[in-house]
């Protein structure tokens, strides 16, 4: 059996390392970092903690670990997947990592030591080391709403390609040619697809896409309107990437008095607020509830069945029309 010495040994570091790494005590280089999981991984070591609470999952918990359970769209999934795991005699533990990597990785850490049978995750951007870890120690788990890149878990997604396009199909059936897409972090695939998704509806129309980046935050959603104010005045209608930067955006248009009036905006997240404003907003609706219901049943299905087979579940997204 793999001892901490043999990790060290393979991965030509002190045995000290190995425990930072592992405990995250102390900060380590990313290249070090990843010989330490690469040796682990070689050897089929866990330490200690790790295979101690592996060996206790017995009670039944499993663990849901978001970025803000503050948006409604993170409290509607979290309402599905509790409201199948109930079914199945689980309890669902809750950790909000506010988009930071190392909270995140902690969360993990944490969950996996206290012995829950398995993980839901909606990742950060930048969070290899979460990543490295559920993956060396073969976890289960299930990712929800965004995705690792070329990862072999089982995942359940809005088809954000198919979301924009309706937007922008939406968009160009009433006129608008001018059409701006206000993007959200970069490192996200919800990002990635649905600016992909935009671009190739641009395209299809011969039309130019205009991209600016939001961050998806609220202040993001602000400067993105400043930025239209001083360089796309003439812009007819704006893509929120979100609702939080659609949030910030609205706020600086309707001081300057460009909404309502002299722009539309459209966006993704169906909150009720959207269908209140004046003129109501045009959004894609996620079936959050029913995501986080498919994640608990793929997730128990790992746990409970040994199923190891990738599946990805591919929710629609359905279009809102209020205009």
């Amino acid at each position: 059996m793999a001892t901490i010495r043999d990790v060290a040994r393979i991965a030509g570091v002190s045995i000290a390392t190995v425990s930072h790494v592992m405990n995250g005590t102390r900060p380590v280089a990313d290249s070090t970092r990843q010989r330490v999981f690469a040796a682990m991984k070689e050897l089929h070591f866990q330490p200690s903690a790790f295979a101690r609470g592996m060996r206790l999952r017995s009670f039944k918990t499993i663990g849901l670990i978001m970025g803000d359970f503050s948006d409604p769209f993170y409290a509607q999934i979290f309402q599905g997947l509790e409201r199948v795991a109930s079914q199945f005699g689980y309890s669902v533990m809750v950790a909000n990592t506010n988009e930071d990597a190392t909270i995140e990785f902690q969360a993990i850490q944490l969950m996996i030591q206290k012995g829950l049978n398995g993980l839901v995750v909606a990742p950060c951007p930048n969070d290899k080391d979460a990543r490295d870890l559920i993956e060396t120690l073969d976890f289960p788990t299930v990712l929800i709403d965004r995705l690792w890149d070329g990862s072999s878990l089982s995942s359940v997604v809005l088809d954000n390609h198919h979301a924009a396009e309706l937007l922008v199909d939406h968009l160009f059936n009433r006129g608008h040619r001018d059409i701006l897409f206000v993007a959200g972090r970069i490192g996200l695939s919800t990002t990635s697809e649905r600016l992909e998704g935009y671009i190739q509806s641009m395209e299809k129309r011969n039309l130019k896409p205009l991209i600016v980046n939001g961050g998806s935050v609220v202040e993001g959603g602000r400067e993105a309107a400043k930025w239209w104010l001083t360089n796309l005045p003439h812009t007819t209608a704006i893509i929120c990437g979100n609702n939080l930067m659609m949030t910030g955006l609205l706020e600086v248009l309707e001081a300057h008095g460009a909404f309502p009036g002299n722009v539309t905006v459209v966006g993704v997240d169906n909150e009720a607020w959207t269908g209140l404003m004046i003129p109501p907003i045009t959004v894609i609706d996620q079936p959050a509830a029913s995501m986080g219901e498919e994640a608990a049943r793929l997730l128990i299905d790992r746990i409970e069945r040994g199923v190891t087979e990738t599946k990805k579940a591919v929710f629609p997204g359905r279009l809102v029309c209020r205009d």
